[in-house]
């Protein structure tokens, strides 16, 4: 389970805490972190495996795209946040959007059963 992106990087923080969400049979490269034995672990076909102090793990092209995308979105929805806080202005224009993208969502959607 993915808590949050690192700023600025294509890290990712791993959630933890209790082991009762982790499934018996995860998929294979499913990343969990152990609380029990403070480890970051990988499942594969023998089980978990801990992951060595200085692991890398490669992400592909597209997945760091994707982690770049997600995480300047999230640095836009902050700004934009903190702005609206300070700006009546923008928080107007906030909820003007997010009506728009309402509507939208609804005449795709109708559009698509046609």
């Amino acid at each position: 389970m993915i808590k949050a992106l690192v700023s600025n990087s294509t890290h990712l923080t791993v959630s933890n805490g209790s082991m009762s969400w982790v499934s018996s049979s995860p998929n294979s490269g499913t990343v969990r972190y152990n609380t029990n034995t403070q480890t970051l672990e990988v499942s594969g076909d023998y089980g978990w495996t801990q992951l060595g102090t200085y692991t890398t793990i490669d992400l592909s092209e597209t997945t760091q795209e994707v982690l770049k995308w997600a995480n300047e979105k999230m640095q836009q929805e902050k700004q934009y946040s903190t702005l609206a806080a300070e700006c009546v202005s923008v928080q107007a224009a906030l909820e003007q959007f997010a009506k728009a993208k309402e509507q939208l969502d609804i005449i795709v959607a109708l559009a698509q059963k046609r």
